[in-house]
């Protein structure tokens, strides 16, 4: 799904957040974001019957113990590299608050030295680069994942509704639902003009442990599901930050791109779709949800 958020940076990177403010609730971070927070999750400790605290990546306060931390970060930013190689090395945001930010920090000679977004967005210039190896995983021959199953109950056909206006809670069984499109069957000049984007509104965190949640897609059969999930679009990812107050009760959204995965599912021409929440961990509250088409700045 890395491809899902080239045609539109926001996908990628996230909601631009100016120096001195404060992430707001309705800001959603990238999908370069959400891959991060995943392999801290992976390798960060669970919690057992002792009920013993998430360690190491697992949690932000000790991330940084872990030896796999450095290489980790490193692998982001080679992501980072390789996305915007794949836009053609364009601009990605022209946000002069966010290309004016400055760091501060300590050279290898112990002397403080200041840098800005702007003169740190290439590689190139600050003289390293990542070895070019093959990346099959972009081509879009790329073999079809297998469809996420219920875990348990039938495997017929169930009904579906609308969202609706009120919040629905995810925590142990998931959420699923249907949702109009805002124009089925798009020309090809279209969908590179415009990326169709699931938006998910007012995502509410419930408990102050780590919060997953997956979001597959599939077609309806009229007003029914069938008995599978389809194919995933994406997740939703939060880590615990022990130390951090206001973990509990955090507010978020979540964009997921699916212009190129309907194309895999073959849905292009339907009206509808069927989008399931599956909980992998935490408990949150979902607020709402819709789907929009969102210019391409590529």
């Amino acid at each position: 799904m890395f491809d899902s958020g080239l045609p539109t940076a926001e996908l990628f990177m996230g909601d631009p957040v100016s120096a001195g403010e404060l992430t707001a609730e309705d800001n959603s971070s990238g999908a370069l974001e959400r891959y991060h927070n995943t392999v801290h999750m992976w390798v960060g400790r669970h919690k057992n019957e002792k009920n013993e605290p998430f360690i190491d990546m697992g949690d932000f306060s000790t991330a940084a113990k872990d030896m796999l931390f450095c290489g980790h970060h490193s692998n982001v930013d080679r992501l980072w590299d390789l996305y915007r190689t794949y836009r053609g090395k364009k601009v990605v945001f022209d946000n002069n608050d966010w290309l004016n930010a400055e760091f501060i920090f300590y050279d290898e000679n112990k002397e403080v030295v200041k840098i800005n977004v702007m003169d740190s967005l290439s590689t190139l210039d600050l003289v390293y680069t990542y070895k070019d190896v093959p990346t099959p995983w972009m081509q879009r021959a790329r073999p079809k994942r297998p469809a996420a199953k219920p875990r348990s109950g039938s495997f017929s056909m169930v009904p579906v509704t609308e969202f609706g206006t009120e919040p629905r809670p995810l925590v142990d069984a998931p959420v699923r639902v249907l949702v109009p499109r805002p124009k089925a069957g798009r020309s090809q000049e279209e969908k590179e003009d415009e990326n169709e984007v699931i938006v998910v509104d007012g995502i509410e965190v419930l408990d102050e442990g780590p919060v997953r949640f997956d979001v597959f897609i599939a077609t309806p059969f009229g007003n029914f599901a069938g008995p599978d999930y389809g194919l995933p679009a994406g997740s939703f990812v939060k880590l615990t930050h022990a130390h951090k107050e206001g973990h509990k009760h955090r507010k978020a959204k979540l964009k997921l791109g699916i212009t190129r995965l309907l194309e895999d599912l073959k849905a292009e021409k339907a009206q509808k779709l069927v989008v399931t929440f599956v909980s992998r961990t935490g408990s949150v509250n979902l607020g709402g949800f819709h789907v929009d088409l969102f210019k391409a700045d590529n």
